[in-house]
């Protein structure tokens, strides 16, 4: 300010202020910036210093400084010499914590005195609160000596560094500030050089054959010449050596500071006894090589470190802990074996040399550490296996990930330690479940009727060699490659073979958390014009039964769809089986239920009635528990989801072509079905696998995971040699399709109207906006009608001309019914399917049927039968209710109206027609109106198919909502 209290321009500031201020180069390199309105230029902590202590403001100015600024004044050029003269020693207790703190040099607290530090500072214009002066200058010295070091020292590099290993050291700030002072600091540093021609070492040599004590000596060392050494003390040193005996004796010294224990009169022991050779080794030889210190360890210590006690469990042919090797919960017996770099010891022979407390033994010619808290950690383990018994899924998780190529371990939950042995009998099976190749061909049953691929025939020894063992299946095959007709030979086989079986009652006690689980599952819904099949949010009470009826029966649990498919395939390879449909409003309730089940080989239901009659399926301890399209449990959380996984059974199989189609999450759910608990709980999982695949992308993780499902998981392609199909060649083709005018009209004012509003929404609401608009602008690509939700037209031709998908799909099916072909039209919107319907009806002169969620079962049998038996050309499905576990091979069009967000969801769509008993070519149709949110997430689509077969991270619409406004609006743009 001016002798009138007003502010002076910046640039006269700048311009008398600065004019010989060399640290911000006479004022040119500062930045203007305000602060209440008011210009300032904002020096860092060092700068300030710099100049108050040079004083670079213009001399012939009268200068009247504030109170704050005279103190600056006053205290500036101490504090800066201390600075400058070298790198200050820090107050390392501060420093460990990741903070860089300094105490103020005696010199700075000399210069005034004492009353002067407590007097307090009256606040400044910017200063937010009163401080003492001690306060305020300890503050401005320790951030201008951080500024000052990180980024205008010559030596900014060495103090980054110092930083990083004083922060990391087993040094304790005590340590390290009885060690250094401000010679020692410096030379730490590598500011100051040292100047003996020697380096000082310490040298540990161990006892000859493992007696007595272990020598320990000083050693003088050149550093010109390397082969040059001296023991110190010595009478006889080089020559010009002996001068330094002072600073040698002065750094011992201050290394028995750290190490007092080793203190002997002055000078390091010349024996150690071995726990003390122990401590040198492991804890005190690391600190005294952080400070400078020289060491010579015995040669096999560096191996020594690496190296650890192995804790092997031999299994026993027998086991009398019950059934040998059946289920991943089975227990075994086993003897205990230990191997120490190489030797093995027997039990008793390892409780003796922990009886005797030993830190280093020599043994057989070598020497071996025993580190207690490790010793303890074996002995914690040992107890609890000798207490709890080992489980199959112990050994079999641990030899599926540590027996590699590359070798490597893992830590697999708690037996992580030991080493399993396997007799004969359990390595064949953990070879034949690493390799199908190994597995026992078995024959077809002989009242099968029908043939079996050769690769059906080993998917159906693969589910009965599984069953034997007590372990769950995935049968994962491609869509079409007949899962259901090795399901249903499996079934014969148990029939022909396993009618005298006793089961063993379930124990209802097994790791049940508690008796009555609530759960509450997020609705996962598009749009009410959608057909949805998911469930909806509402609480789930589940009761387990008391008490389980163990039955022959084998229940099978498909989607509606699909269920009349089962019967009929059932009746038709396996005419032997008894099958009940447990669908309908009359179906077995109570008492009834139990005894009716029991007189049946297979009883088929629905997932919906699972959850509805789960009391009544829960009574009884299933022989098979399969699912069909199993991917319907992929939410765990939802009430159909977990309403099937509480169910029991002695073998539990999942069919899906699918088993992952967008989470891991979803693979979860489904191994939580087969193998409960193999994979852990659900946060269990999330923590090791999701978090580190779906996030970070971790490769190692993607293997892992891979080789843990790989033997419950059995996965053919039509791509595969060993398949050989010889399906007809199948054509994907994109159909791109122009926006009439009105839907483009109305396109662009959806989102100009979206986006008009979006910024003054919560984040709750941006998200729900961004999700009905992706819904409405998916709509407006198929039909304006659909968006607007207009009443039915009596003119359906003129509607047509309305939408560019509508005209290009009569195109299409125009081609279709010349060639005297047939076509599958699959949408997810109820609304278009109707629509499309009543076009195609007014069309072609016949009718056209619409399967979806409102069609009973009966309706949807027989829409399935006569498009099968050709009684009418185009078939139109909804998604959801069409788009799995239907055998629709009369169509050789397929054609996908609308894009899902999924390309699995399409892809087990198309192989409605694209499978086995298919004879034609296959000419698939994807209809992309060009320009729009549809033509971007195509592309995006295919991107995430590339990286299906591997694992993938995400795919609902949800993503979407987490991008910025403009990604967004780049997304769904018309261009």
């Amino acid at each position: 300010m001016d002798e009138q209290n007003a502010y002076i321009s910046s640039q006269t500031i700048r311009r008398l202020l600065f004019t010989w201020d060399d640290a911000s180069y006479y004022g040119t390199r500062l930045t203007e910036e305000t602060i209440d309105d008011i210009p300032v230029f904002i020096v860092d902590a060092w700068g300030l210093l710099n100049f108050f202590a040079k004083e670079s403001f213009n001399s012939f100015i009268d200068w009247e400084w504030t109170e704050l600024s005279s103190l600056c004044l006053s205290a500036a050029p101490v504090l800066y010499e201390s600075i400058d003269e070298g790198i200050p020693f820090p107050d390392f207790a501060s420093l460990q914590q990741h903070q860089i703190a300094w105490s103020l040099p005696q010199e700075v607290e000399e210069e005034f005195v004492p009353d002067f530090w407590k007097e307090s500072i009256q606040p400044d214009l910017f200063m937010e609160q009163e401080e003492s002066k001690q306060t305020f200058i300890e503050r401005w010295y320790n951030d201008a000596a951080n500024t000052y070091l990180t980024k205008y020292s010559p030596v900014r590099t060495k103090w980054t560094e110092a930083v990083s290993a004083l922060q990391e050291t087993r040094l304790s700030a005590e340590e390290l500030q009885a060690f250094f002072t401000p010679e020692t600091w410096q030379q730490w540093l590598g500011i100051e050089s040292d100047t003996m021609p020697f380096v000082i070492g310490l040298r540990l040599t161990e006892p000859l054959d493992g007696q007595g004590p272990w020598d320990f000596s000083v050693f003088l060392r050149s550093k010109k010449d390397d082969s040059m050494t001296a023991d110190y003390p010595s009478k006889r040193l080089p020559r010009g050596w002996n001068k330094f005996a002072k600073d040698v004796d002065k750094k011992i010294k201050s290394w028995l500071k750290i190490v007092p224990w080793m203190d002997n009169a002055g000078q390091f022991k010349a024996t150690l006894t071995e726990n003390e050779a122990w401590e040198f080794l492991t804890e005190s030889s690391e600190k005294l090589l952080f400070l400078g210190a020289e060491i010579l360890l015995p040669s096999w210590w560096k191996a020594l470190q690496e190296s650890q006690i192995r804790l092997k469990a031999k299994v026993k042919s027998q086991t009398s802990r019950g059934p040998s090797y059946v289920g991943l919960q089975a227990l075994m017996d086993f003897d205990w074996r230990f191997s120490i770099n190489g030797e093995d010891l027997s039990e008793d022979d390892f409780q003796n040399l922990v009886n005797e407390k030993r830190r280093l033994i020599y043994i057989r010619g070598q020497w071996v550490k025993l580190d207690p808290a490790f010793i303890k950690q074996i002995q914690v383990l040992m107890e609890t296996a000798n207490e709890k018994g080992l489980a199959l899924n112990d050994l079999l998780q641990q030899e599926l990930l540590t027996d590699t190529d590359d070798g490597d371990e893992e830590d697999i939950a708690g037996m992580m330690r030991i080493q399993f042995e396997l007799n004969q009998d359990l390595a064949r099976m953990v070879s034949t479940l690493r390799e199908t190749k190994n597995l026992p061909i078995l024959p077809v049953p002989d009242a099968l009727q029908g043939e079996l691929r050769p690769y059906q025939t080993i998917g159906m020894s693969w589910l009965l060699f599984l069953r034997e063992h007590g372990f769950g299946a995935c049968l994962a095959d491609d869509m079409g490659l007949g899962k259901t007709v090795q399901m249903i030979s499996y079934l014969q086989y148990v029939k022909e073979h396993e009618e005298s079986v006793t089961f063993v009652e379930a124990d209802t006690e097994e790791k049940q958390e508690e008796s009555a689980h609530q759960v509450i599952v997020e609705a996962d819904v598009e749009s009410s014009d959608i057909e949805d099949d998911t469930d909806e949010q509402e609480e789930v009470l589940i009761e387990e039964p008391a008490v389980m009826i163990p039955v022959n029966t084998a229940l099978i649990v498909c989607p509606t769809s699909v269920l009349g498919n089962w019967q009929r395939e059932l009746e038709r390879f396996a005419p032997e089986l008894k099958v009940h449909l447990h669908y309908g409003s009359n179906r077995s309730k109570g008492p009834a239920f139990t005894q009716k089940m029991q007189q049946y080989d297979v009883v088929l239901t629905s997932f919906g009635i699972t959850h509805q009659d789960i009391d009544e399926l829960s009574t009884l301890y299933w022989s098979s528990i399969i699912l069909d399209e199993a991917q319907n449990i992929k939410n765990s959380q939802t009430k159909q989801s977990r309403a099937v996984r509480k169910l029991k059974g002695r073998h539990h199989i999942a069919l899906t072509g699918t088993p992952m189609e967008n989470r891991l999450s979803e693979l979860w759910a489904i191994f939580d079905f087969i193998n409960k608990g193999y994979l852990g709980s659900l946060k269990q999982f999330q923590d090791k696998y999701v978090s580190l695949i779906e996030r970070e992308e971790q490769k190692d993780k993607i293997k892992e995971l891979q080789r843990l499902i790989q033997p419950f998981l059995l996965r053919r392609t039509k791509k595969d040699k060993d398949v050989a199909l010889n399906l007809p060649d199948k054509q994907e083709q994109k159909e791109f399709v122009p926006l009439t005018a009105e839907q483009a009209s109305l396109y662009e004012q959806l989102i100009k109207d979206t986006f008009d509003n979006i910024e003054k929404l919560s984040a709750f609401e941006r998200k729900g906006m961004i999700l009905a608009m992706l819904t409405k602008l998916k709509q407006l690509c198929n039909h304006p009608a659909l968006y607007l939700k207009e009443e039915a037209e009596t003119d359906i031709v003129q509607k047509a001309k309305r939408s560019g998908k509508l005209e290009k799909l009569t195109e299409i099916t125009d081609a279709v019914q010349e060639q005297n072909e047939s076509c599958l039209i699959f949408t997810q919107y109820i609304g278009m399917g109707n629509m499309m319907k009543e076009l195609l009806e007014k069309r072609y002169g016949h009718k056209v049927p619409f399967l979806n969620g409102s069609n009973n079962k009966k309706q949807r049998d027989e829409m399935i039968e006569r498009f099968q038996n050709g009684e009418f050309p185009i078939f139109i499905l909804s998604l959801k209710a069409g788009g799995t576990g239907l055998n629709l091979t009369e169509a050789n069009h397929v054609i996908h109206y609308d894009r899902w967000w999924n390309p699995a969801v399409e892809n087990q769509a198309t192989d409605r027609a694209y499978r086995i008993g298919q004879q034609r070519f296959v000419h698939v149709h994807k209809l992309i109106c060009t320009g729009t949110l549809e033509e971007k997430i195509d592309k995006m689509l295919d991107k995430k198919q590339a990286l299906n077969d591997e694992i993938i991270s995400s795919s609902s619409d949800n993503w979407i909502t987490e991008l910025s406004t403009e990604e967004i609006k780049d997304l769904v743009s018309l261009n």
